[in-house]
This record gives C-alpha cells, sequence and structure tokens, in this order.
C-alpha cells in the first residue's frame, strides 16, 4: 500500500506470495529468472523453461518445485 509524506510517497508489497518470490530469486544464479510453478503456469504458453530441482524455503513446509526462463 502507499504511504509517506505527501511529497515523497512509497509503496511496500508483501504477503506470502512476496516472500516466496524472494527466497526463489535467492537460488537463482546472475542473469537466471527462477519460478514458482503457478508462475510457469501463468506463462508457460510465451516462454520455453526447464525444471530444476526442488528446494527447501525458510517458512514452507515441503521443497519447493522451481523452474528457470531458457533464453
Amino acid at each position: 500500500g502507499e504511504f509517506g509524506y505527501r511529497h515523497r510517497r512509497e509503496w511496500v508489497v508483501a504477503g506470502p506470495a512476496v516472500n516466496m518470490a524472494a527466497r526463489l530469486m535467492s537460488t537463482a544464479d546472475p542473469n537466471q529468472v527462477v519460478l514458482d510453478p503457478q508462475a510457469w503456469e501463468a506463462i508457460k504458453e510465451d516462454f520455453y523453461a526447464a525444471a530444476l530441482p526442488p528446494v527447501p524455503l525458510k517458512g514452507i513446509a515441503r521443497p519447493v518445485p522451481r523452474f528457470f526462463v531458457e533464453k
């Protein structure tokens, strides 16, 4: 949501999806885009991707399947 002074506004995004994205991003190699299954489903008609091994992430009970977008 929006917060801050009248002349300077900032936006904050929070929640489980943002936490998952940040944790998946930390598993990516340089210049690599890593997706969870839900994100992959949303773009799979337009991009190629390959599966990566599932990875344990903080705060998530089971290892998370992940994909990386191929160039």
